[in-house]
């Protein structure tokens, strides 16, 4: 079945790049470990600009550009020439672009849909496995937790959850008619979840990948007979500041009628409008209370309707911005002043839609010197927490919210705020991650590895 992969044959065909010169290694550029052919197994793989796909491009291409054989087998994927095209430049060789050294094999490639048989794509996946020829397995789908498993891709049962909660019953309706396939695809990731939790894929399943202790100690608690295998890799910023990060500054806030000195807050992609209730209540009273240094709120996510409603029941309307998904968040960053995470999460559900997402993103705001406010659990808090780079608003309530943009309107606490979060920001670089990666893949397949030295920080 695999072999029938409509791709063009110009995007299947692997290019095995070199290793780098030793020069290039000791020069720190690379970490080194021997050349690995790295299975990747995954099921929908969408076009979004700064989403999961994203890192997962930039984490393969990274890899390839370190002189590992990379194999991609996946369902859909909407835009096969993002794993192709080396657009994680200065990420393996300081600067020059990685060449394609991606092997593809889509079953329904430039396809944007959910798997078309959830089980039976399992079943496809699995028989991949039994074929060999290769050295270590990455999976980040939750049909097939095995090998290094890192659950990025969203789950069936979170977009069920998340469908349920956000239209009206009528558009639930034909929505699950449509997408009558999810139902089989939330039975299929329970039914492999309930096996990786009773250690029937035990065998299988050497790591779980987490970024960040706290989404590392949900998954520890998810999988109790898989904690020990959790690995908390940390975070990676994708983007930093360009050297006209003030022109885009002015252009951006010109373009949304903002002014120069008016304190602006981002909101990261949220997957659910409910997460931002308690923000808009906060916001709203803040703007009765004082419109004129009322901070600036630009949200950007998929809700763009639902989260307009809540903000006019609230009177918030008039200090906020809605972007939808844009793809302009460098944009968004350089006009904000701060990030607001109010991510909130109950119990773990393995590959909810937009944790890693928004892990970045806080990454992200951190290497562009802004402060972070975080909700307790929020992917980001940590990082606040052990830099001051931020607040960490407890409890997430419309109270502490609200106390929290105050402190976005006082430019003595935004001055050391900013600062700190630009040190913490500088340690986050995707080299990093991507060199601790590495190694965890190569003590995965058994293969030797030069660990960073204890107590030194691994290149940047």
């Amino acid at each position: 079945m695999l072999d029938r992969a409509s791709c063009p044959s110009s995007e299947r065909e692997a290019v095995r790049p070199r290793r780098a010169p030793p020069s290039a290694r000791a020069e720190g550029l690379f970490q080194y470990t021997a050349p690995l052919h790295v299975l990747v197994l995954a099921a929908r793989l969408p076009r979004r600009h700064w989403s999961d796909t994203d890192f997962l491009a930039d984490l393969l291409l990274a890899l390839a550009g370190r002189g590992h054989h990379v194999e991609l087998v996946a369902d859909c994927i909407e835009e096969p020439s993002m794993f192709q095209v080396a657009q994680a430049s200065g990420l393996c060789t300081g600067g020059t672009p990685a060449p394609p050294a991606i092997t593809l094999r889509a079953l329904h490639p430039y396809e944007n849909t959910a798997p078309h048989a959830p089980r039976r794509l399992a079943k496809t996946l699995r028989r991949r496995l039994d074929h060999g020829g290769y050295d270590v397995v990455l999976s980040t789908t939750g049909l097939v937790p095995c090998g290094v498993w890192m659950p990025i891709e969203p789950n069936a049962m979170s977009w069920l959850n998340h469908a349920a909660q956000a239209l009206p019953p009528h558009s639930l309706a034909l929505t699950l008619i449509r997408h009558h396939v999810a139902f089989g695809g939330a039975i299929a990731e329970r039914i492999a979840l309930h096996r990786a939790r009773r250690g029937q894929e035990h065998d299988h399943v050497r790591h779980v990948v987490a970024m960040g202790a706290r989404a590392a100690e949900r998954l520890r608690d998810s999988l109790p007979r898989l904690r020990d295998g959790v690995i908390d890799l940390g975070y990676a910023a994708r983007s930093a500041p360009p050297v006209d990060a003030a022109s885009l500054r002015a252009k951006t806030r010109a373009a949304l009628k903002i002014d120069h000195d008016r304190p602006v807050v981002l909101v990261g992609q949220l997957a659910a409008a409910r997460w931002i209730r308690p923000f808009l209540t906060a916001l709203g009273e803040l703007h009765a209370s004082d419109p004129g240094r009322c901070p600036v709120v630009l949200v950007a996510a998929r809700d763009a309707f639902a989260i307009h409603e809540l903000a006019a029941r609230r009177n918030a309307l008039i200090p906020l911005r809605l972007l939808g998904t844009t793809a302009r968040l460098d944009a968004a960053l350089a006009a904000a002043d701060a990030l607001a995470v109010p991510m909130t999460r109950g119990r773990s559900m393995l590959g909810a839609e937009g944790t890693a997402w928004c892990a970045r993103l806080a990454a992200d705001a951190l290497a562009w010197g802004r402060p972070v406010l975080a909700a307790p659990d929020a992917p980001g808090a940590e990082l606040v927490e052990a830099n001051g780079a931020g607040v960490v608003v407890e409890p997430p309530s419309a109270a502490g919210w609200r106390e929290a943009l105050e402190h976005v309107q006082n430019p003595r606490w935004l001055a050391d705020a900013s600062a700190r979060a630009a040190t913490a920001g500088a340690d986050l670089g995707m080299n990093a991650f991507v060199t601790r990666f590495e190694t965890l893949l190569s003590q995965s397949a058994g293969a030797p590895a030069e660990l960073c030295p204890p107590g030194l920080p691994c290149p940047a």
